[in-house]
């Protein structure tokens, strides 16, 4: 799961749907992790690749934390920088990069191409908005195919009986924004 939860995926999903306290995300289990549709098999560590990447991923980010003395903020603070190139944040980037391509997979998605690197995110202000992630053209198109994935599952676990369980609908006036994206696609991804 932690590969999943470290993933850039998972992290434009947080941007979209958390409530914000000033200009910073407030990571709400309900807003966020309640209704971010996990990939088959990640919430009981049923895919050995992603378990594997994402201890890759923890072991690195830590070892470059303790090394160099440096916190969590520090350290993404220099993953997303262009101008660091220390060989253990490149390597953390390069994890990055490989844990995304995962989490893709598992979702069985293969017409999306990530293109990940440093891009500028309209999430964050002017100035501090550098981020080594995907680029906009897929954060759109990702977040479309999650909340279409949310919202089949969600239907699906009302119809069951089961809605009181983990996954909830995505808010309404969320999910208006990408009705708007789907017809601009041509009605479907």
């Amino acid at each position: 799961m932690f590969a999943c939860l470290s993933s850039n995926l998972h992290t434009v999903w947080a941007w979209q749907y958390s409530s914000k306290m000033k200009q910073d995300l407030r990571y709400t289990h309900g807003d966020i992790f309640e209704t971010f549709p996990f990939p088959d098999g990640v919430l009981s560590d049923e895919d050995p690749e992603l378990t594997a990447l994402g201890e890759k991923f923890f072991d690195a980010r830590r070892d470059y934390m303790v090394a160099n003395g440096k916190g969590m903020t520090k350290f993404y603070n220099d993953l997303h920088a262009p101008d660091c190139n220390d060989p253990a944040i490149v390597a953390c980037r390069e994890f990055q990069k490989e844990i995304d391509d995962a989490v893709l997979a598992a979702y069985e998605i293969d017409d999306i191409d990530l293109d990940i690197g440093f891009h500028q995110v309209g999430y964050l202000p002017a100035g501090k908005n550098t981020r080594y992630t995907m680029s906009e053209d897929a954060r759109q198109k990702v977040l479309a195919r999650l909340a279409l994935l949310n919202k089949e599952r969600h239907e699906a676990e009302s119809k069951s009986g089961n809605a009181s369980r983990r996954v909830k609908s995505v808010k309404a006036s969320n999910t208006d924004a990408l009705d708007d994206l789907f017809t601009a696609l041509g009605g479907g991804l």
